[in-house]
C-alpha cells in the first residue's frame, strides 16, 4: 500500500504563509471590514491563532503519516520567535539575531547529521517516495560500493548544510537593512512582511540551487556505483506514472 505522501502546498500554506498573513493582516482586516473593534482585536489573539495553525497541521499529519512534519517545527518555532519579539517590542537587534540564527542552527543541525548513520539528505532525497531504495542498495551490496555512496550521501549533507549557512548570512543583512529601532507595532508588522517576501526570493531561489546540485551528485553516484540510469533507480510508483 502507498504512503501518503506530503502536499508541499498545503504545507507551506498552512504552517507558514497563513500564520505570516494573520501576524501582519488579520487584525487591521477584521477592523476594517468592522468585524471587531480595534479595543476586542487584541495582538495576543492572532499570536494564539498563529501558533495554533502548524501545531494541529503537525499534530494531524503525526496522524496520518506516522512523521514528524518539520515544516510544522519550522512553522511553529518561527512564528514562536517573531510574535514573541514583536509582542514584547524586543530591540532590533533580537529580530535580527532571530532572522540569521535560525537558517544557522538549521545548518549545523544538518551539518551533523552528515556525520551519523542518517545524514539529512537521505531523509530528503535517498527515500522510497523517490527512488527504489532496496533495488539501489542491493545493487550498491553486490558491487561493494555501499560505502562510497555512503561518502557521497554525506558529501550532499554537507552541500545542504552549506545553503542554510548562506542563507543565514543573507538574512542578516537583510533584516539588518528592513528592520528599524524603536518601530511602532504597525511598522513591524510591515517589516516582517517585507522580510518575508524578500527573504523567499533572495534566499529560496540559492537554496534550491545548491538542493538541486546536491540532488544530481546523488543521482550521478547511483549512475556511477549500480549501473542503473535515473528511470531505473526511480521509486516503482514514479516508474509506472512515467508510462
Amino acid at each position: 500500500m502507498p504512503k501518503n505522501k506530503e502536499n508541499i502546498w498545503l504545507n507551506l500554506g498552512v504552517n507558514v504563509i497563513l500564520p505570516t498573513l494573520i501576524l501582519m493582516k488579520a487584525q487591521k482586516w477584521l477592523v476594517a471590514a468592522g468585524i471587531v473593534s480595534q479595543e476586542s482585536a487584541k495582538p495576543i489573539y492572532f499570536f494564539a491563532i498563529a501558533i495554533a495553525l502548524p501545531v494541529i497541521y503537525g499534530i494531524y499529519d503525526l496522524a496520518k503519516r506516522g512523521k514528524w512534519n518539520i515544516f510544522s517545527i519550522f512553522g511553529i518555532l518561527n512564528v514562536l520567535l517573531t510574535g514573541t519579539i514583536g509582542l514584547f517590542e524586543l530591540s532590533r537587534e533580537w529580530i535580527i539575531a532571530k532572522e540569521a540564527g535560525i537558517p544557522a542552527i538549521l545548518g549545523l543541525a544538518v551539518l551533523i547529521s552528515a556525520y551519523t548513520k542518517k545524514p539529512l539528505v537521505k531523509v530528503l532525497i535517498y527515500n522510497d517516495a523517490l527512488l527504489d531504495t532496496k533495488k539501489v542498495a542491493a545493487a550498491l551490496e553486490e558491487r561493494n560500493n555501499t560505502a562510497k555512496f555512503f561518502d557521497a550521501l554525506k558529501g550532499a549533507t554537507i552541500l545542504i548544510s552549506a545553503s542554510f549557512f548562506a542563507s543565514g548570512i543573507i538574512q542578516f543583512f537583510l533584516a539588518a537593512m528592513i528592520y528599524t529601532e524603536n518601530a511602532s507595532a504597525e511598522e513591524f508588522n510591515s517589516q516582517v512582511g517585507q522580510m518575508t517576501w524578500i527573504s523567499y526570493l533572495v534566499v529560496l531561489l540559492p537554496c534550491m540551487a545548491i538542493t538541486t546540485a546536491a540532488l544530481f551528485k546523488i543521482l550521478n553516484a547511483i549512475k556511477n556505483l549500480t549501473g542503473f540510469t535515473f528511470e531505473e533507480a526511480l521509486s516503482q510508483d514514479l516508474r509506472e506514472n512515467k508510462k
